[in-house]
């Protein structure tokens, strides 16, 4: 009688835990990329360019690594008013520039291309933690390709 109690139970416990699991992914609503992107604030943690640039006849693909620490702290806010904020972060680079300066910004209908004051950017990658966007530059007969990550902040 013991062991019919537990096989019982041991086969409603299953049933449960089976039943539930598949429901509950069902249920779970996905984000969309405008409730991603609006959630929190994101700094530049990468910018690259391809082909590389020949700087002082240096190829340099690593922008990002050039660029100065009073612009690597910087960050970025996407409101959902479609409203930007870019602030300038804890050091300025020029101490009389603005802390803050405000832009507007737009998805497409399907939120592949993020437009930021008239500049339209691929997005490569958007999930809780990162944003990732391309954009190509014609300079001089040459396209290039700038990637940019941005890490949640």
């Amino acid at each position: 009688m013991i062991m019919k109690k537990i096989l019982f139970a041991t086969l409603i416990l299953s049933s449960l835990f089976i039943g539930c699991s598949k429901d509950d992914k069902e249920d779970v609503k996905q984000p969309t990329k405008t409730e991603l992107l609006t959630a929190h604030y994101w700094q530049a943690t990468a910018l690259t360019i391809d082909p590389p640039l020949s700087i002082g006849g240096i190829q340099i693909s690593d922008l990002y690594s050039q660029s100065e620490n009073c612009v690597k702290d910087n960050l970025e806010k996407y409101n959902t008013n479609n409203t930007f904020i870019s602030d300038e972060g804890p050091t300025k680079c020029d101490p009389t520039d603005p802390q803050t300066e405000n832009g507007v910004w737009s998805f497409n209908s399907d939120e592949t291309i993020l437009t930021v004051d008239g500049e339209s950017y691929k997005v490569l990658t958007l999930t809780s933690t990162q944003l990732k966007v391309s954009v190509i530059d014609l300079i001089d007969g040459i396209n290039y390709t700038y990637t940019a990550t941005y890490t949640k902040k």
